[in-house]
């Protein structure tokens, strides 16, 4: 399995099972490989770390060695540089980063990684983007980490007719935009003069495989989207703590926890089919896990305050391949779909 998030023309993708380069080639131009700057792993388990030989090896050749970021568990190192070793490639465009659980290791060397935590990392994008790496709970003796992108706060909107009227013009307009005050035949204009309040940025969620995320529950407080595995349905719920993974109402449940606007249910069980659906059928299998979710969401809400009741999700998806969230101006995600190519 693999997640791409795509923002300001870069991808990020999140975990990389076997044939996850063959699925970027199928998606055109949605994902490039040129484009692809970071992937981060959760957990070494093999469906979910495999595919990156194939995609590093199809990123060297066909994207001019682009650099990438592979960010993961401690054992990602060894991993690639065992293969690469076996395999004679090549791995120069290659940066990894492990992260740990250790205090002692501080990431001294990496300006944009930071420790937060003993189970809490930080890595810093450009444009203020910042992705908090959080352990999560799946199996014993394997680090799983979950991951919530976090943009920087938007800069304000310029009152245009505002900044013209106190006698500003076009050249002092990007100063001003850039919080830098201006001064115009001896008055100074600031920027909180003519500028709204900055908007804080939106975060994405990405979790899985879990029996318990709590540890990022504060990283993931207030996400537009969250993406949760719920690899059983309830009356399977003897199976979480055996096996390391959520119910679907495990994750309704969180998403409201968390404030999450839209959940997405993901790393379905083959048990109940291909979960592919439209908004106007659901096969029965698929349309119990969202019921689920969503009687989940209801019950959290219920324990936090009686009186009101629960507060749903905006909307609770199944995940299925090539599904395409957008984002709109309201911060919403909403599906596209995009038939197979």
């Amino acid at each position: 399995s693999s997640v791409a998030v795509v923002c300001g023309g870069k991808v990020m993708l999140f975990d990389c099972g076997e044939g996850t380069h063959r699925q970027i080639l199928k998606c055109k131009k949605r994902v490039k490989f040129g484009r692809i700057g970071h992937v981060f792993i959760t957990h070494l388990h093999s469906d979910h770390v495999l595919g990156i030989f194939g995609l590093l090896n199809a990123m060297n050749f066909k994207s001019g060695k682009t650099k990438i970021h592979v960010v993961g568990p401690k054992g990602i190192k060894v991993l690639l540089e065992n293969v690469a070793s076996a395999t004679t490639s090549k791995m120069e465009h290659v940066r990894v980063t492990e992260l740990s659980t250790e205090m002692k290791d501080t990431y001294d060397t990496e300006d944009d990684v930071k420790r937060v935590g003993n189970r809490a990392v930080n890595i810093e994008l450009d444009g203020g983007m910042t992705v908090h790496a959080r352990v999560i709970v799946h199996v014993e003796d394997l680090v799983t980490w979950g991951y919530v992108i976090a943009e920087g706060k938007a800069p304000g909107k310029l009152d245009v007719k505002k900044a013209k009227e106190m006698g500003a013009s076009g050249r002092h307009f990007g100063m001003l935009k850039a919080n830098q005050p201006v001064t115009v035949n001896g008055r100074t204009i600031l920027p909180s003069q003519v500028l709204s309040s900055a908007k804080d940025g939106i975060k994405v969620s990405l979790l899985w495989d879990t029996s318990d995320p709590s540890n990022a529950k504060e990283a993931a407080t207030g996400s537009a989207l969250m993406i949760h595995e719920a690899t059983y349905s309830n009356d399977l719920a003897k199976n979480v703590a055996k096996y390391g993974h959520s119910t679907a109402g495990m994750a309704g449940r969180f998403a409201q926890e968390t404030r999450s606007k839209t959940l997405v249910l993901t790393h379905i069980s083959s048990r109940f089919n291909d979960p592919r659906y439209d908004e106007k059928e659901l096969n029965p299998m698929t349309e119990a896990l969202l019921k689920q979710a969503q009687e989940g969401a209801i019950e959290a809400g219920r324990k936090e305050d009686e009186q009101k009741g629960g507060v749903l999700p905006t909307r609770v998806l199944v995940a299925h391949d090539f599904l395409e969230l957008e984002r709109t101006a309201e911060d919403q995600f909403v599906p596209v779909e995009v038939a197979e190519s």
